[in-house]
């Protein structure tokens, strides 16, 4: 059972009792006051309806918007790139000098944030180049996605741009962790 309700508390030689104003059910009804319960109290905030990838995509329209207003113009896709690139973890990959451009091309077709930067010539190995290559959003890690909304909240955050209460983001990226998990239950599953 789950409900908001006010909580007065009041304090004697036994200690402390909080008495709840709970609405009327039958569930309460059913309550045996020799059994114990487990009971979570906290502040309610704002229902999360969004999921940690569609907050990340709140955010670089917002830093978009932002960088736009002195006349020049900046896509959210720009940013999200951009924080890709920034925050995101890279294979350093070598590839035939003859191919780079498309496998490049390749690689992005995947999607927005599959992103690929031409570091040099290899070094080790003659007509070949290395290309860092960056992984979209959708397989990160929790620990991933923490770093891509952390740095688009720093980025809000310098550019005055208005960003949702920690608790709520921190409740998106634990959200975030318990997708992870159960893709990887699926994985183990799958392998079986």
């Amino acid at each position: 059972m789950k409900f908001t309700a006010t909580v007065q508390t009041i304090t004697g030689a036994l200690g402390t009792a909080l008495v709840i104003t709970a609405p009327k059910s039958e569930e309460i009804n059913k309550f045996d006051g020799k059994k114990k319960y487990s009971i979570e109290i906290k502040k309610p905030y704002r229902k999360r309806s969004l999921q940690a990838n569609a907050y990340c995509w709140v955010l670089t329209q917002r830093i978009a918007e932002k960088l736009s207003q002195d006349g020049s113009y900046h896509s959210k896709e720009d940013v999200y790139r951009a924080c890709i690139k920034d925050c995101g973890h890279f294979v350093p990959v070598p590839v035939r000098d003859d191919v780079v451009d498309e496998w490049c091309r390749r690689w992005g077709s995947k999607g927005l944030g599959w992103v690929s930067e031409v570091l040099g010539p290899c070094k080790n190995t003659k007509g070949y180049t290395i290309v860092a290559m960056y992984h979209g959003s959708s397989t990160y890690t929790v620990e991933e996605m923490t770093r891509l909304i952390n740095c688009l909240l720093d980025e809000a955050q310098r550019l005055g741009v208005a960003t949702e209460p920690r608790e709520y983001v921190d409740g998106l990226l634990q959200e975030w962790g318990e997708h992870d998990e159960t893709q990887r239950e699926k994985a183990k599953k799958t392998e079986q």
